[in-house]
Formats: C-alpha cells, structure tokens, sequence
C-alpha cells in the first residue's frame, strides 16, 4: 500500500490491487499489511454484525407495516396518514424489504463463514468472485483449440470485463479504495440532505420536545463531524509526507484503520437517526393498538392531544409521497454502503492471515516517481480535487449544520417567547422551522376562562396558520364562529362543547379548499335548534368523514344534508330529541350510524329498501328509541354487520335480522322476553341497564372530565 501524490484530495491511498499498484512488480510483497489489529478487527466486526442485523429487522418491520396498512380493515388509519392517489405504500414497502432483505442475507453470509472458520470473519465476495473469473479461464483456455477465434476474443473480453467491474466495485465502496474520500463526501452530502428534510417534517409534524431536539442535534452533530473526519482522514495520508519513506507502509495502515472508524461513527449517527428515534415515536402506539378489532384505545382517539398526535407522528414514520419516501431510505441505503465498504477491508485483511512486511528501500523511488508523472500530468485536476476537499466540502457541511441549528434555535426561541395568554389556550405547541407566529397545533379557548362570551372574530388571526390542527371552543352561551377558523389550512378536526350557536354563517364556513386535512367534526351539549349553515354550505372538506353530535336541542334533519355531506363515514346523531325520522342521514355513505336515544317512535318502512345508500354498514344503533318494529324487509344483498336495537319496544322481529353479519344486541326489549320469539345466535339478549352518559357511540363519560369549566 502507498499514499498518492502529494495533495491529491480524493485520492491520497492507493490500495494493494488497485491498477496503480500493479504497474510496480514489487508493491504488493512490499507494501502487504495488517491495517487492524486482532482486536480492532473483532470489535468492527461485531459492530458491522450488529448494525446488519438491527438494520435488518428494521426494515422487515417496516416493509411488513407497510403492507399492512394497505389491509382494508386499515383504511381509516391510512386514509388519515395520506389519501389514496398520494400513496406509494406497497411500493416503498418493497424497497424497504429489499434493503432488509440485503442487510439480512450479509448479516447470515459472514455469520456462516465465521461458523465455517471458526473464527470471526465476513464473507469473501471478491475472492469468490476471482476464483469464479479464474475457473472460467482455465475452462476456455483447454478448450481454445476447439474455439474460433471470434468467440474466444468474445469470451476473452467478457472475462477481462467481469475482473475489470467486481475490481471497480471493490476499489469504489472499499475502505481502502482510491475513490473512498470521493464516494464518502458524496455519500454523507446526500445522506445530510436527505436528513435536512427530515428534520424539517419533524419540526412541523411532532409536538415532543424532546425528539425535535434530538433530530435536529443529530443532523447538526452530523454535519459538523462530517468535516472532521475527513480531516482526520486527510491529516493520517498526509503523515508520510513529512516522514522518512521508510515508515511509508505504517502510515498508510493508520489511514486505513482512520478511514474504518470514520465511517463508523458515521454509520452509528444515521442509525440514531433512521432506527432510534422513529422507533420512539411508534413503539408507543404498537402497544395499544388492539389487534383483533383494528383500533386504537378511546383515550387516544378522543384524547385532545393524542388523537393529532397519533395522526402526526406516524406521518413523520411512513412515505406520504415519493420524495418524502426516497429522502426516508437514504439514510438506510448509507448505512448499508458504509457496512458493505468495511466488510471489503476485513475480507481482504483478516489479522490471522496477512503479516506486516518491511518495505524495500530500493523499490519505493521507482514506486514515487511513478505517481508523480501522474501528478504532474494531472495538476489542474488535483488542484481542484485540493480546493474541493479542504475548503468547498468541509464549508459546506459546517454551513448546513449552522443553517440548521439556526432554524431550530430560532424556532425553539419564538415558542418560549410566546404571548402568556396564548399558551395558555395552546395544549400541544410545535416549533417549525420558518414560522413567524405562535405555532400551536392544539388549541382549546374556553370561553368562561376568558371572560368572554364568545370568541372575537380576529382571536385566532396571530397564530401560525399552518400548524393549528385542533380547535376546542367550550363553554360559550352566545358562540359565533370566528372567520379566521378558515385560515387553519392544515387543521384535522373542530369541537364544540357547552356552546350555544348564535352564528355559524358562510363566512366561517367548513371548505374543501380551505380545510383539505379535516377528518372530525365534534359537537356536545350545543345548544342549536337547526344545524348551522357553517356545516351546510357545499363543498365540505373532503377528508370529513366523521361528523359526531351528542345531547343537543335538534329536532329536525334538513335533507340538503345529503349532498353537503357527500363524505362523511360516520354519523352519530344522539341524545337529540328529534320529531322526525332523520332519512338524510342514510343517503350519504356513512358505513356508521348511530341515533341512539333520539326518542324516535317509528322506522320508514323503505329505509333499508330505496333510501339506504350502500350496500354494506358497519354498525346501525337505534337504541333507546321507542320504536315498536323495524322495517318488514331489505334489498338483496345489504349487509348489516352490527344492529343495536337494545332498549327499545321491539316485540318481534322480521325474518331480514337472521342475516345480521355479527351481532345483534336486543337487551332491554320486550321481544327478549317473549319465550315464542326466534332469535338467532348472534342475538344478545342481556340487559346491561341505562346511563345515559356512557350508553352512547360518543364516549361522553370519557370526554367530560377533560371539558370542566375551571
């Protein structure tokens, strides 16, 4: 092994068979090393194990999420991450298997050879591939008699092309290849590109301290060692230079074993940064996640915090879009790169095998002069190859951790320095990047607290627009939906709670176009006789499939409602006294009805035969109704998974309940006690008594302590 010509910026070590050594017949029995010590050598070898195989069962976990959530019990979750026509999820899941896959089978590869030389040891790829190459030769060279001329050139060169690519290959992801501070810059440019954006989604997408903290130190951390250890790097090939050329070889050994912990390091930062700190934000949810019904607990879908938390968080996990998913494997691909080019060196130089042999004075001038024909030859090139490394490469990676640090500092300050009385109102504060106002993702304003009686129509206007994803109003006599609430492009979902609606006009107005992201309307104990035109007025957003109103004065269904409620999924309409059966809610495609305790006395006859919609609902409740009978018959092929018609004063039932998918609760109603009565096996008799605070689809007992008026 001999350092390059003086200077050379990316090309300071010549490996032993590199094209440049081959030139000298002497280089290899002169400069033939041991670069790690036997120790060294154990040491990155478990390390290299151990990254392979947590990368390993990373990316399985995740190529297997991914796929997962394309199950259609997943839907809802899914559809709440990102929207269909915006979904890359099979695909990245097979990217991200890919790479697992490949962590995996070098992970098994170096265990088996290990097994098999009873010693630690990586696979020898490049030996089996120029034992393959060597074999081939033989084979046509025996055969060459019989051979014309043309397909023995042909042959010919397709060997001397196979030895010629597994040659480069090896020379560019190597540690000790001549390429290795040209391919290690590019690498990690991109890789801190890659975790830039990152960092940036982390900013807007998770309200925990701690973990934006964490991410933008580690990319910070990594722009700024980046230059060092190039520096180090630089500084261990440059040592020969002024030492005797005697102590060339030693030297050159300390630039190798530089270069394996560099990339190290390197490799141990990206993985903080890829493995650790996603791993924090989603194995909390893994816990509570029930799989059998494919759900989430009530306390975290009604949680004030945790329910945009949940949506949030687990954006900044999954590929919401090609470039944010290709910037997602980046740093995983680096990682493998950074492994694969240190397992070439521990191939090539296991400690058991190679020994230190002295170099020959009579033959290192030869080898000298060989390599400064070439730098003379090649002087503009190496003094932009200088440039390029000492001062172009190290400044732009101390400028984008100081861009970086700065933004995230900047940010961190405007939330500290916050207006008092806002943060109050603010549950869950973010800290994005370029943010110029209070950045509060969760937003409660209770009305009683501020002396008001309703909110001023610019009350929200000095909050960051983009980062609201919550608004709560509680506990307003004469509510007026403020204006500004059409600012929030980015919100997920509104309640109301205590209030009673004076105004709710086209002004203030839910829109497709202003609230593309709301998913959830909540209204509780509302005082509104009519529902308000803020929740008529067409186009409403897209993504509004869950629409909940419990214990209100509403008495009647309008049914322009069915066309501005175009996309809702879920409807709960309870505790209302309604005089009117509401059939506009069925002719919308809510998968989920429930008008419980509505104090309806009758069912249209047709509701399941020309009104309904769909062809298939999750869930119907009438329960708590007075109702006497159920509609005589449904169209064929309407499935009705869950019917709850629990306390109600159902005498019988018609023959249509049999084909009820899964359950059918009838507690507390006269046909339970009627010993003639033919109930299937899915119907559930038991009477569980009445409350009315949690006998209801909205968990009003849940909720209720979070919504006091102090």
């Amino acid at each position: 092994m001999v350092v390059a010509a003086k200077g050379d910026g990316f090309f300071s070590i010549v490996p032993p068979n590199s094209t440049d050594s081959q030139h000298s017949p002497t280089s290899k029995s002169t400069y033939s090393t041991d670069p790690l010590s036997t120790v060294e050598f154990v040491m990155v070898w478990f390390l290299v194990l151990a990254l392979h195989g947590l990368c390993a069962s990373y990316l399985f976990a995740m190529a297997l999420l991914y796929f997962f959530m394309e199950n259609p019990l997943m839907a809802y979750y899914t559809n709440l991450l990102t929207l269909p026509e915006h979904r890359y999820f099979r695909l990245f899941g097979m990217l991200v298997g890919i790479l697992g896959a490949l962590h995996g089978l070098q992970l098994v590869l170096h265990l088996l050879w290990s097994i098999k030389s009873r010693a630690p040891a990586v696979f020898p790829r490049t030996a089996i591939v120029n034992s393959v190459v060597r074999r081939v030769q033989r084979l046509k060279k025996t055969k060459r008699d019989q051979s014309i001329a043309p397909r023995t050139s042909w042959s010919r060169n397709s060997i001397v092309a196979i030895s010629s690519a597994t040659a480069s290959v090896q020379n560019v992801l190597s540690v000790e290849g001549n390429h290795f501070a040209l391919v290690f810059v590019t690498r990690k440019a991109v890789e801190v590109g890659a975790q830039i954006i990152q960092c940036y989604h982390y900013s807007t997408l998770i309200g925990r301290v701690w973990i934006n903290h964490a991410y933008a130190g580690m990319v910070v951390t990594n722009c700024w060692v980046t230059p060092l250890l190039d520096h180090l790097m630089l500084a261990s090939e440059s040592q020969p230079k002024s030492r005797t050329s005697t102590r060339t070889a030693g030297y050159a050994d300390i630039a190798i074993r530089e270069r394996v912990v560099c990339v190290s390091i390197d490799a141990l930062l990206t993985a903080f940064a890829c493995l650790v700190l996603p791993l924090t934000v989603f194995v909390p949810y893994a816990q509570v996640f029930n799989a059998s019904w494919y759900g989430f607990p009530y306390d975290i879908l009604y949680g004030d915090v945790s329910f945009p938390n949940l949506i949030r968080e687990n954006q900044a996990l999954f590929a919401l879009s090609f470039i944010d998913g290709v910037t997602k494997l980046v740093p995983h691909l680096s990682i493998l790169l950074g492994m694969t080019s240190i397992s070439l060196l521990l191939e090539l130089y296991p400690p058991q095998k190679v020994k230190r042999v002295k170099s020959s004075p009579a033959d290192r001038p030869q080898e000298f002069k060989a390599i400064n024909v070439n730098k003379q030859s090649t002087q503009r090139h190496v003094a932009g190859l200088r440039l390029m490394r000492h001062i172009v490469v190290p400044l732009g990676f101390l400028t984008a951790g100081a861009v970086v640090l700065g933004l995230h500092l900047r940010a961190a300050h405007l939330a500290k320095t916050a207006d008092t009385s806002t943060m109050k109102m603010c549950l869950q504060g973010l800290r994005p990047w370029f943010a110029v106002n209070v950045s509060c993702s969760v937003l409660k304003f209770n009305c009683y607290k501020q002396g008001v009686l309703t909110p001023a129509s610019d009350q929200l206007d000095h909050l960051q627009s983009d980062a609201v994803m919550a608004v709560i109003f509680e506990h307003c006599p004469e509510f007026e939906m403020p204006p500004s609430i059409r600012r929030f492009r980015n919100l997920l979902g509104l309640e109301l709670w205590n209030v009673s609606i004076v105004n709710w006009g086209e002004e203030a107005a839910l829109n497709a176009d202003l609230h593309p992201e709301m998913i959830f309307l909540i209204m509780v104990y509302t005082n509104m006789t009519e529902l308000p035109r803020g929740v008529l007025t067409a186009p409403l957003p897209p993504l509004l499939g869950d629409i909940e109103i419990s214990i209100t004065n509403l008495t009647f269904v309008p049914d322009e409602l069915a066309d501005a409620w175009s996309n809702v999924r879920l409807v709960y309409l309870e505790h209302a006294p309604l005089k009117e059966f509401p059939t506009a809610l069925f002719k919308i495609p809510s998968l989920s009805v429930s008008l419980i305790d509505d104090g309806l006395h009758s069912i249209p006859d047709d509701l399941f035969t020309t009104v309904s919609l769909l062809d298939e609902y999750l869930e119907i409740a009438f329960s708590y109704n007075p109702i006497k009978e159920l509609p005589s018959s449904i169209k064929d092929g309407l499935l009705i998974n869950y019917l709850a018609v629990d306390h109600t004063e159902l005498k019988t039932l018609p023959a249509w309940v049999d084909g009820v998918g899964q359950w059918m609760n009838l507690g507390g109603s006269p046909v339970c006690n009627d010993t003639e009565a033919v109930i299937s096996d899915i119907g559930d008799c038991a009477d569980r008594g009445w409350n009315p605070i949690s006998d209801g689809r909205y968990p009003l007992a849940l909720v209720a302590p979070l919504r006091e008026i102090e």
